[in-house]
């Protein structure tokens, strides 16, 4: 039978040693037999020279080799049906042009196209598809159950032990490094060893240039904002869900297919929680409470006052610019110590804490100024804190104010009480 294949394909071009016959497996090494003979090769190591040998050998072409999900499985099936069947009934028969002569000589050479055009084929490559992913699925659900998870953080020397999930939500809220919702993460350890990898290589995370030393791979990944992951890194394709969930596609291909049949792209990421893991379109502000973000700074104020009954604009009323950054910081500290605003009482975790402020109304009383308006709260707490940016000066506020504030002489003695003042304030720091 003959059919008009619109499949590329690919594989029919080698290089000039294509004759090359591929050497067989040790008796210990895993790997799979040809479909048609007795020649055994390692998929991991020698998929190209497979290729070749189905090509050279018996004429024979597997389609789109990159959407089946299990190589090995696909090969062991039709290996035991060819078994049972000539191949040269089942596959569709396809001829291309000799490579040895000119296409006027009207030469060709006949192949058998094994693809999905085949039923047989198209549901083994489905049924394949729905088995990883229920093994994938499985294997998410126990890693979400697994209490001996017990790791450190990568940016600090906090170590977690339990759910997995303390780890990542620490490392998106004190850190601001977040790779997206960890119920979207699998095979989390390989997942954090790979990027601890870099890390001790002082490789950056994002553009992957190696640099001298772990402090100036810092100050690179905080200025070029590289503190995050290049969803252009197929190496990451592997950790999240999403990747698994259509045949041959994966995060980016079902992001432009919502796009192109005008479907609501945005309730998929909010479903999927994949927007962390997009790339950035501007520099984001930061919530006080949680790792939600936005470039609108009013966009993120509504979200505070609708989410967590914080409303930043009627704290920051009669604050000039420098108290708005003391007051930002204190509550900055307050909530990465887990600590109340309002009354300083502690808790064990961030969800805690919040229900704490919520239920008892503290997210709406100013914290006494005497807790925030410190000195040592001008020190941002968290590097590139972009919600500090956004403060303005309350045209309003007594300009007499910032009178009050000393202003020395560069080479002027500075009093003995200045001095005691900063030791004290850069003693808190310490303790802090």
């Amino acid at each position: 039978m003959t059919h008009a294949a619109s499949h590329m394909l690919g594989p029919l071009s080698f290089p000039e040693d294509g004759n090359a016959e591929p050497s067989t497996l040790e008796e210990d090494a895993e790997g799979v037999t040809c479909v048609l003979c007795s020649v055994a090769f390692d998929l991991d190591k020698n998929k190209t020279d497979f290729f070749k040998h189905l090509q050279v050998a018996h004429n024979l072409v597997i389609a789109d080799i990159n959407l089946i999900c299990d190589l090995k499985s696909y090969v062991e099936y039709w290996r035991l049906r060819f078994s049972k069947a000539s191949f040269t009934d089942v596959c569709t028969l396809v001829k291309s042009a000799s490579q040895t002569t000119s296409p006027q000589d009207g030469t060709s050479i006949q192949y058998y196209l094994l693809s999905d055009i085949i039923p047989e084929d198209k549901k083994l490559r489905e049924d394949l598809q729905g088995e990883r992913l229920r093994t994938i699925l499985g294997t998410q659900q126990g890693e979400r159950d697994d209490s001996t998870f017990s790791r450190g953080c990568l940016f600090c020397r906090e170590h977690f032990e339990g759910n997995r999930a303390e780890l990542f939500n620490h490392m998106a809220f004190d850190h601001h490094f977040s790779v997206g919702q960890p119920n979207n993460i699998v095979f989390a350890n390989e997942f954090l060893d790979i990027l601890e990898g870099k890390l001790d290589s002082f490789k950056c995370l994002y553009c992957d240039k190696t640099f001298k030393d772990r402090l100036i791979l810092k100050e690179h990944m905080r200025k070029k904002m590289h503190k995050r992951l290049n969803p252009k890194n197929p190496i990451y394709d592997k950790f999240y869900v999403i990747n698994y969930l259509e045949l041959g596609k994966n995060w980016e291909a079902v992001k432009s297919e919502e796009e192109g049949e005008g479907g609501n792209l945005a309730d998929l990421e909010k479903e999927d929680n994949w927007e962390d893991w997009q790339e950035d379109s501007g520099i984001g502000a930061v919530c006080l409470f949680c790792s939600v973000s936005a470039t609108n700074i009013k966009t993120l104020e509504t979200h505070m006052l609708s989410q967590h009954k914080f409303n930043l604009e009627q704290m920051k009323q009669g604050l000039n610019f420098y108290l708005q950054v003391k007051l930002i910081n204190y509550i900055r500290r307050c909530v990465h110590q887990r600590a109340c605003i309002s009354c300083k009482e502690s808790f064990q975790s961030r969800v805690a804490l919040l229900d704490h402020m919520t239920s008892l109304g503290h997210m709406t009383q100013l914290p006494s100024r005497d807790d925030w308006d410190q000195p040592q709260y001008f020190f941002p707490t968290y590097e590139n804190d972009s919600l500090l940016c956004e403060l303005e000066d309350d045209e309003n506020e007594d300009a007499g104010q910032l009178e009050k504030t000393p202003i020395i002489a560069e080479d002027a003695p500075v009093p003995a009480e200045s001095i005691l003042r900063d030791q004290n304030v850069l003693k808190g720091l310490q303790d802090s």
